[in-house]
């Protein structure tokens, strides 16, 4: 009788072990959304992936905060990454527990309105065709869906059709 009680205490632990990981997995999701620069992050690589100097470029940061912030991303959960040549490409995680992509899409709906988002979104536009910054990763415009008269972020949008991007070695692409 004594054993059966034990084993029982013991499931009890493991179920709450289990649960309690689950709920720091979570927290620790939310935590990063709490920053704004990676708020702005993660509305960026919803796009598209983009390097690290990408993103110091469209967020006018430099490249030790941005490292930082993308190594936190990627420590909870939201982003991984890749390498294409020297360079290391990040792009949201594909399979994102579904609490996270639920509150990342809330954060998308909320972007449309947001005047910095969008103006990093026409600075993501930009520097996408900016050839100082092709050496990093210039696969990233080449096959965007855009218009002769449109730019690829005006495109989708006006569309909302998702921008498909090449292949990065290690990623797989979001179609």
């Amino acid at each position: 009788m004594k054993y059966m009680s034990c084993q029982g205490y013991s499931y009890q632990i493991i179920c709450m072990i289990v649960y309690q990981c689950a709920l720091l997995e979570l927290v620790q999701g939310y935590r990063a959304l709490s920053d704004p620069t990676r708020l702005r992050m993660l509305h960026l690589l919803d796009r598209q992936p983009l390097c690290v100097r990408q993103l110091q470029g469209i967020l006018y940061l430099p490249q030790v905060p941005v490292s930082q912030h993308l190594a936190y991303l990627r420590k909870a959960g939201w982003v991984e990454s890749g390498r294409h040549a020297q360079w290391k490409v990040y792009r949201l995680l594909p399979s994102l527990s579904p609490v996270l992509r639920a509150a990342l899409d809330g954060l998308l709906n909320a972007a449309k309105t947001q005047a910095l988002l969008l103006s990093d979104l026409e600075r993501m536009e930009a520097i996408l065709k900016d050839p100082r910054y092709s050496f990093c990763c210039g696969f990233a415009l080449s096959r965007g869906r855009a218009t002769e008269n449109t730019t690829p972020i005006r495109s989708q949008l006006l569309h909302n059709s998702p921008m498909s991007t090449p292949d990065v070695k290690g990623l797989s692409v979001k179609k």
